[in-house]
Parts: structure tokens; C-alpha cells; sequence
């Protein structure tokens, strides 16, 4: 909902995309949480070990990732003499790389010692952060919308840290 809030334009009294943006919005919404979902069942049932895990979901994605340099089309022909390691002599260039790993390797320990919500949770957390950095730093228009958003957001994450579990099944909350 805090999203959906971000998106409306008060001024022209519409959305600030056009409708294909926002059903593109819904299914990448949806993909995401089956992905997160099928993924902790993944990581918590499967009987090898999580750094197995993490060994082999790395090394897929360099494999794919050679593939798609070598067999693909660059679309950009002003590049295409570039080389794989192009660009990484870049202490910054292999900091986010570097950062990368790190939160790919802090998702699946989420998901093998909490679940999915939290990690859904946390997503929310850096977007919210990320607009409020924005605003203060990279010269982000901050909108009333915008932080109607955020606060959506913190009070829905706020509601969910605070409730209470739910009792076991079987068991009466009624006291006699």
C-alpha cells in the first residue's frame, strides 16, 4: 500500500505511470514473493548444507552470466570491443561487487534461520531508507506522497514486529 501511495501525482490528480507500468509492478510483486517463498522452503528442507548451497547458486550465475557475455549481442556497439573484466580496476566497481555476494550470502541465511516475511521486511526497510537518503543527499524531490508512503511502510513493518503470535492450534485463548 505504502508504494501504491508514492505513485499517485496530487498535482495532476493521476498516476505518475501508465497502467502497463503498474500491472509490470504487480507481477514483479508477485514473482518475488513465490520466488522468496519457494526459496526458504529451499534452503530450510533440502538436507545439503547452506554453504553447499550458496556454492552452487554462485557458481550458476557465473556460468550464466560467461554464457551471456559470450553468445549474446551486445546491444551497445559503441562498447562491444569491451572485455569481461572491463571496468574493475575500479576499487569501487568490486566494492558493490563485493557488497553483492555479501547480500546474497545474508538472504539465504534469512531465509534458512527466519522466512521469508523477514526478508521481505528488510526489502522494505531499504527502500524506505533509500528515498529517505535520496532526499537528503541526491537531490530527491521529496513529496508529501513520498513520505505518506514511508509512513505506511514503518507502521505496517511496526505492526507486524509487534503482534502477537498466533496460539497453537488446538488451544483455547478463552480463560474459564
Amino acid at each position: 500500500i505504502g508504494m501504491v501511495i508514492v505513485q499517485h501525482n496530487p498535482c495532476k490528480s493521476t498516476t505518475r505511470y501508465p497502467p502497463v507500468v503498474y500491472l509490470m509492478m504487480a507481477t514483479s510483486v508477485v514473482l518475488t514473493g513465490l520466488c522468496a517463498v519457494r526459496n526458504e522452503y529451499l534452503v530450510k528442507n533440502y538436507k545439503v548444507s547452506l554453504n553447499v548451497q550458496n556454492a552452487v547458486l554462485y557458481a550458476g550465475g557465473v556460468w550464466m552470466n560467461l554464457f551471456a557475455f559470450l553468445f549474446l549481442p551486445n546491444p551497445n556497439s559503441s562498447q562491444a570491443a569491451l572485455g569481461f573484466f572491463d571496468g574493475y580496476d575500479n576499487p569501487l566497481a568490486l566494492g558493490v561487487v563485493f557488497a553483492n555476494a555479501v547480500i546474497g550470502i545474508a538472504i539465504t541465511a534469512v531465509y534458512k534461520y527466519a522466512d521469508a516475511v523477514t526478508k521481505c521486511i528488510a526489502s522494505n526497510i531499504t527502500a524506505v531508507n533509500l528515498c529517505i537518503l535520496s532526499s537528503f543527499f541526491f537531490e530527491l524531490s521529496a513529496s508529501i506522497t513520498m513520505w505518506c508512503g514511508v509512513a505506511v511502510v514503518c507502521f505496517g513493518v511496526y505492526l507486524y514486529t509487534t503482534a502477537h503470535p498466533p496460539s497453537p492450534p488446538g488451544s483455547s485463548d478463552l480463560k474459564e
